[in-house]
């Protein structure tokens, strides 16, 4: 059998024996250098560049000029349909300033976080969007100082040098529970991955007081938190915790008549794990999530959740950083916080 022969990808020496000049005259033609070139040696070059089937090199012309167009996003989890939300909005803010959305998913590692942050910085990216794992501002802030332009996405890091968009998390879990209380469940269990970002902590702060203020003590008991486990979803983190808190719940057999879920990715892995036992929702029991991502109104039942408007804060994140980069300005260590909405379906009934 003949050995297929390879093709040679043509080269700027190629093009500049094509066109009977120095590699030096089409690397300027091509540049569309200041340098001074008559414009007939130029579309000379063009033309043999076009003929050939020439495309330059663009991350050689990344170490020429020392400096890339690319703008890295790193997030926890690209199985979370909440981020590839936010990418949307993201996307259609970069892809319009001729700039090179680089992806890198952390799969909630902080150390991939940190490595990831020391590959933008040595790859002299224009700057990062970055929803954190990390608990501590340490390493954000030393990267904000070496230079890397950085907007914290769906998160609140105290002491961080640097613009994060985010919602009033304690106030969504303030809304998720009260319209269980207007259901009239007063019995309330809360299902989550470990409490140990931001988010998560305040949508729980939420939750407490909200029952504190209705004379209900928050109980340790009502709390089940579960781990990535391959036994439940081997391919996702929070559909395996979602599970992981459901079997716990079967295990106790607690008489909660509601559980408030931190996501809707774990809130459909307790409610497949709380059908399989036969228990049923919301007949049985109700169940509320926070995210509303696309999947939540065609689940079944479809899923009371809040809403977060992930499109609209990648859009402003990515307008942010975009901005700061063009006129070439710092940031303000600020907070911006987007409104939630509650969007009743059916995974919720009166006790």
């Amino acid at each position: 059998m003949e050995k297929k022969k390879k093709i040679k990808r043509p080269t700027i020496r190629d093009v500049a024996l094509h066109a009977n000049v120095s590699t030096a005259t089409v690397s300027r033609a091509l540049s569309q250098s200041s340098y001074p070139i008559s414009d007939e040696l130029r579309e000379r070059v063009l033309l043999s560049a076009k003929t050939l089937g020439y495309a330059p090199n663009a991350a050689a012309q990344m170490l020429r000029k020392q400096t890339s167009q690319e703008i890295g996003l790193i997030i926890p989890s690209i199985s979370n349909p909440f981020y590839l939300q936010a990418i949307n909005g993201i996307d259609s803010v970069i892809s319009s300033s001729g700039q090179i959305l680089v992806l890198l998913n952390t799969q909630h590692d902080v150390q991939r976080e940190r490595e990831f942050l020391a590959i933008l910085q040595s790859r002299n990216a224009l700057g990062a969007i970055v929803s954190s794992v990390d608990t501590s501002p340490r390493t954000i802030n030393q990267y904000v100082r070496r230079g890397l332009k950085t907007v914290l996405l769906d998160q609140h890091l105290n002491g961080a040098n640097c613009t994060m968009i985010s919602t009033d998390m304690r106030s969504n879990g303030r809304l998720a529970v009260r319209h269980l209380l207007e259901l009239g469940h007063r019995n309330i269990a809360f299902a989550t991955t470990p409490l140990s970002r931001w988010t998560r902590q305040e949508i729980y702060s939420g939750y407490c007081e909200t029952l504190e203020d209705e004379g209900i003590a928050p109980n340790q008991d009502l709390l089940f938190i579960g781990e990535a486990n391959t036994q439940y979803y081997p391919n996702d983190v929070e559909l395996s915790a979602g599970a992981m808190a459901a079997e716990h719940f079967i295990e106790r057999r607690c008489e909660a008549t509601a559980i408030v879920c931190i996501n809707d990715m774990v809130a459909f892995g307790v409610i497949s794990t709380l059908k399989r036992h036969g228990i049923r929702v919301p007949e049985d029991i109700s169940i509320i999530a926070f995210d509303d991502i696309p999947l939540a109104g065609a689940y079944c039942p479809p899923l009371t959740t809040i809403r977060y408007p992930a499109e609209q804060m990648g859009r402003l994140a990515a307008m942010m950083l975009t901005d700061s980069i063009s006129n070439n300005t710092g940031f303000d260590a600020l907070g911006i916080q987007l409104l939630p909405e509650l969007m009743i379906r059916q995974s919720t009934a009166p006790v």
